[in-house]
């Protein structure tokens, strides 16, 4: 593989490779997301709000069960090495959460979801009709409910992060996020660049990202994620961590996922090191 024989490197701007950290591949704590309730209560809606329960039959984000199970084992075996992690899994992985996540001090972030296009979506307030970066975003808890056309007041959390939303974090402390969703490198193209999911983290200050150019297996990115943090967990570089976990992806299970499909969408984005 041609990654695999040159060091190639993917960056958003030619700052990074000026800026970038040399410091070593030290991480101290880390923030975790996975198995999470779309279809749950949004806090501080009213049960009469919500017109029936017809939208958690029609809302298309399905538990992503496999998420659970490799959050939960990364999350094990972080705590066993005595690094510090928070795990945020069902009702609790929502919005607000995130939001209010102490990122000052969180150096790993990684959440395994669905990536969202709004105007897939019939929601109630159109938020990104015109705008990509409120037009591309990830689910949270309780997303369901806003995303089949509940009304959620302006006050409360819908459990839909746009990339808006996450430009407007203080993530500057942040060395490496994992956002595996569908296609959550995507964006729309325009004269100065890429406008969706990734540039709102590189623009909340986020260092290193790994996102997915297209659809992917939930079992197959799971499994990707453990390898990817037990790589970490010897010292390697994110390149190399990331590297070697598609390199057992594609012999993993008697060579089941050894098609490009499954290991080519995930990719390194500012990884200089």
């Amino acid at each position: 593989m041609f990654c695999e024989k040159y060091n190639a490197y993917r960056i958003s701007s030619l700052s990074v490779l000026k800026y970038h950290d040399r410091n070593g591949n030290s991480h101290s704590k880390v923030s975790i997301w996975g198995g999470i309730e779309y279809c749950s209560d949004l806090a501080g809606v009213e049960k009469y709000e919500y017109s029936d329960s017809a939208y958690l039959e029609k809302c298309d984000l399905g538990y992503l069960d496999d998420s659970y199970r490799a959050a939960k084992l990364i999350n094990d075996e972080l705590q066993e090495q005595g690094m510090n992690s928070n795990f945020y899994h069902g009702e609790l992985a929502t919005e607000g959460q995130f939001k209010s996540e102490k990122w000052d001090d969180t150096d790993i972030f990684f959440i395994e979801t669905h990536g969202l296009f709004l105007n897939n979506y019939n929601l109630a307030k159109n938020k990104g009709k015109d705008d990509p970066m409120k037009n591309h975003a990830l689910a949270f808890a309780g997303a369901c409910y806003a995303l089949e056309g509940g009304i959620v007041p302006d006050s409360i959390d819908d459990g839909i992060l746009t990339a808006k939303e996450i430009s407007e974090l203080d993530l500057h402390n942040v060395d490496l996020a994992v956002v595996s969703a569908c296609k959550s490198a995507l964006g729309e193209i325009r004269a100065d660049g890429v406008y969706g999911l990734m540039r709102g983290f590189k623009q909340a200050g986020v260092k290193s990202l790994i996102m997915a150019t297209d659809d992917i297996v939930d079992y197959v990115s799971g499994q990707l994620w453990i390898q990817l943090f037990r790589n970490l967990a010897k010292g390697m570089t994110k390149r190399e961590a990331l590297l070697e976990g598609l390199k057992y992806i594609r012999t993993m299970d008697d060579g089941a996922f050894s098609h490009p499909k499954y290991w080519t969408p995930f990719i390194l984005i500012d990884g200089v090191e």
